[in-house]
């Protein structure tokens, strides 16, 4: 990604994707490149409404969640000494949504953030975009772009003002339609791409020392992120609640793209996207093939089915490298946030086995 401003929007989207860590890791690193002057974050009341909306939506849910698992995992309440017994500790939906709002207000709270007033936006200028289904409107659910709408026009016309490009990070398709429109929007979907073009643009030398360790680490966090895989491999789990997953194989993973997040004279911290292909055996219940004693009403046994499938998946990965005085023979992985889900594709090669009752 090229830099082409230091004016940039970053849309709600984005937030809720980095699960609202205002504080840390990526939006903590767009955060110190606020604080120093790197970068001019544009805010609109409209987006801060709308992450704050989101993080309440997400706080209740998140609660409700918890009240399932409590239920379930009720044993866990006579191990107090182990750190699971943590959940049935009480927590409200404003306690969780407080905290965040509390950390994004912090994270706005700069001499280089500027709320970008809607109010000069036409509504007829909106109107007509929305009858013509023109973006960020589109045919179907379009109602719910009317924020966009305003946001957008208001960035554009901020721009053009100032006769200066604004980066727009969305991953919203409509939002990058529009932009294709407005040459003095520059739409791209990825904030640690964004990052990493900053970084790059205004610390050279400690960039390139940076890429450099990387590639010292390499044989390192290749070993951590096939670990990683391998420690969330219920994600290839696609049977019923009673399949057993018996045996997943990973190999081919190959780093497709690493982003300079952050980058200081003691170290840096990159996020790593990697993809792979997996091979799994997954054995399934069929009581279609099985016998059914209906004077007994069971099963006397219950035949199996053993699939033998094949995955393509992607992964992310960030990775704190530590160093001192650019030296590479002090370079060393210094920490990592594991990865909790797989980005995986629908199993293809996949081939079943129906197994008898002895299991051949």
């Amino acid at each position: 990604m090229d830099l082409k401003s230091r004016l940039v929007f970053v849309d709600t989207n984005i937030y809720e994707g980095k699960n609202f860590q205002f504080l840390t890791h990526s939006l903590g690193g767009l955060k110190s490149l606020i604080d120093d002057g790197e970068i001019h974050l544009l805010v609109t009341e409209v987006t801060k409404g709308e992450v704050v909306a989101h993080i309440r939506k997400k706080a209740a849910a998140a609660v409700s969640e918890l009240k399932a698992i409590k239920k379930n995992a009720m044993i866990l309440r006579n191990l107090p000494k182990i750190p699971a017994h943590g959940i049935f500790s009480d927590v409200s939906v404003n306690d969780i949504a407080q905290s965040l709002i509390d950390s994004f207000d912090t994270f706005l709270t700069s001499d280089n953030v500027e709320f970008v007033s809607i109010d000069g936006v036409k509504p007829s200028y909106v109107f007509e975009r929305y009858f013509a289904s023109l973006a960020p409107f589109a045919v179907g659910e379009k109602e719910k772009e009317f924020a966009d709408a305003f946001v957008l026009k208001a960035l554009d016309d901020l721009s053009e003002k100032r006769g200066h490009i604004i980066h727009v990070i969305s991953n919203d398709k409509d939002m990058l339609k529009f932009a294709e429109e407005h040459p003095r929007l520059i739409c791209s979907d990825s904030i640690d791409a964004f990052i990493d073009a900053v970084n790059k643009s205004v610390s050279i030398k400690p960039a390139e020392f940076a890429a450099k360790a990387l590639d010292v680490v390499r044989g390192d966090f290749m070993n951590v992120i096939h670990e990683c895989i391998n420690a969330i491999d219920s994600e290839f789990k696609i049977g019923g609640w009673d399949s057993q997953l018996e045996s997943v194989e990973v190999f081919d993973i190959e780093l497709v793209e690493a982003n300079l997040i952050s980058v200081g004279r003691e170290g840096c911290v990159y996020d790593l996207e990697f993809k792979f292909v997996a091979e799994t055996i997954e054995v399934e219940k069929d009581y279609d093939r099985s016998p059914f004693d209906h004077e007994d009403d069971n099963y006397p046994f219950v035949l199996e089915n053993e699939f033998e499938r094949t995955f393509d998946g992607e992964v992310s990965l960030q990775i704190k490298i530590s160093y001192q005085d650019n030296l590479i023979e002090t370079v060393e992985l210094y920490d990592y946030d594991p990865p909790v889900k797989l980005k995986l594709s629908a199993p293809y090669n996949e081939e079943v086995r129906y197994l008898d009752v002895n299991g051949d």
